[in-house]
């Protein structure tokens, strides 16, 4: 029901899968997707045919957001989280369970990809309409628009005003 609602959210999945797996030059072609058993909160598969999907529960998803709503670092924190566990499956892992050589090459991936904490916050804040923080940059931007917009009408004025003198 109401598909559309979930359409951000699989771009927000989709777009961290990617990042991580562009930076980690994971080469396995595979589509994102959800996976609705309550029991897991992500799952890598590979279908016949060597069709590969990487799933996330779409209503823990949705808790995450609500829950780190103004807080966009959390929310990427999840989604690289989940991202990198599920990436390890699919790149050569599959099936193998969660014995030691995973969990190296799992946390491997993650400190491989944490600088990309960032850009998978402004992606999911800007794909799922979450509220942005006014930084101080921000700030100092609008100042400066306010101060251009009030030199552009002083240049006007200044410009009828010399027009009227050379008349």
């Amino acid at each position: 029901k109401n598909y559309s609602k979930w359409v951000p959210f699989l771009l927000a999945w989709d777009g961290t899968l990617r990042m991580v797996a562009t930076e980690a030059r994971i080469r396995r072609s595979f589509r994102p997707g959800f996976v609705l058993d309550d029991n897991v909160v992500g799952e890598a598969v590979e279908r016949p045919g060597g069709r590969r999907f990487v799933f996330i529960h779409p209503d823990r998803m949705a808790q995450v957001v609500k829950a780190h709503r103004d807080r966009p670092l959390a929310l990427a924190a999840f989604l690289h989280g989940v991202a990198v566990h599920e990436l390890t499956h699919l790149d050569g892992k599959m099936g193998d369970g969660h014995d030691e050589e995973f969990v190296s090459r799992r946390e491997d991936l993650g400190a491989a990809t944490a600088h990309l904490l960032p850009a998978i916050a402004v992606l999911a804040t800007k794909l799922l309409r979450l509220p942005e923080r006014e930084t101080d940059d921000a700030r100092r931007i609008a100042k400066l628009e306010r101060q251009l917009a009030v030199a552009r009408e002083a240049v006007k004025v200044e410009k009828a005003a010399n027009a009227a003198l050379v008349r």
